[in-house]
């Protein structure tokens, strides 16, 4: 098992997913940086609030093909991102000088929101749903508002229903 030095990483969470192995459950979690990079970071028990949308920083440290966390927190100087639910998505790419940009844009009746993708994994999740209802998630950066995650309504109703039940655990545990 191959182990490099880790390296200090700031961002959101993208997408969540669950994988069963002979340990129990491992949960890897995509994490967008507020640089654009994506990183997929494997855990076996992450925090109650940890979910798409959470602002998300940590020592990462590469370990195969994956990343864990060191000193996993929520990054207190991010804000959460705001959820909006969708009738479907218009992906428009826009070139500024050598750098290509991806707007993402959500629309509901007469509701419209708007904003660049964080990532390449945010893209490629909204041009997989362009044509469905699905939910954006928008955090305000310190230096812009950026399009942090895309959902299924499914994925979206899924965490929804996890939120409520960790937080029922939490409190029966208190």
């Amino acid at each position: 098992m191959a182990v490099a030095a880790g390296r200090q990483v700031v961002g959101y969470i993208s997408n969540v997913s669950t994988k069963a192995c002979r340990d129990g459950v491992l949960y890897m979690f995509t994490v967008s940086t507020t640089g654009g990079e994506e990183l997929v970071v494997r855990m076996r028990q992450p925090p109650e609030w940890a979910f798409v949308g959470s602002p998300v920083k940590g020592l990462a440290v590469k370990i195969d093909d994956h990343y864990q966390f060191q000193d996993f927190s929520m990054a207190k100087d991010l804000q959460p991102a705001r959820f909006f639910e969708v009738d479907g998505l218009e992906i428009t790419y826009v070139k500024l000088g050598d750098r290509r940009h991806t707007i993402i844009t959500g629309r509901s009746g007469s509701f419209i929101v708007s904003a660049p993708a964080i990532a390449p994994n945010v893209v490629n999740k909204g041009e997989k749903l362009k044509h469905k209802r699905c939910v954006l998630y928008i955090a305000d950066l310190p230096a812009e508002r950026k399009v942090v995650a895309v959902q299924s309504i499914t994925e979206f109703r899924r965490d929804t229903a996890m939120k409520r039940f960790l937080g029922m655990v939490g409190e029966d545990e208190r």
